[in-house]
């Protein structure tokens, strides 16, 4: 169980709610990294009152895009770069450091 199908098809299996942290642990086996984001689906889910969808109901990269030009201004930025974490060649510290429905903010001070 690893990723939002994952998640979903515990929590349908489960009659509605998530198996015990024990099993879901056993379940990702040696990859640490998938509990904190399996513990954020789990308090959405809770939060929503239960059930949940797999992909995000709105465009977050259309959404911060459409506003592209005031978050230039604000930030008093030269260039936005969006970065969609599933594309090949994300480094896996970033694909790590992100959640579904909250979009991760790095400069680059880079020349």
């Amino acid at each position: 169980m690893v990723g939002t199908s994952g998640a979903n098809s515990s929590f349908k299996e489960n009659g509605g709610h998530f198996p015990p942290n024990k099993e879901i642990s056993q379940r990702v086996g040696k990859n640490k990294d998938a509990m904190p984001f399996v513990q954020i689906i789990k308090d959405r889910v809770v939060k929503a009152g239960g059930g949940f969808e797999e992909e995000s109901e709105i465009d977050q990269q259309g959404v911060l895009e459409s506003i592209n030009d005031y978050l230039l201004s604000t930030l008093q930025l030269e260039k936005l770069t969006y970065v969609d974490t599933s594309a090949e060649g994300v480094p896996e510290d970033i694909k790590k450091s992100t959640s579904p429905g909250s979009p991760l903010i790095m400069y680059d001070f880079g020349q």
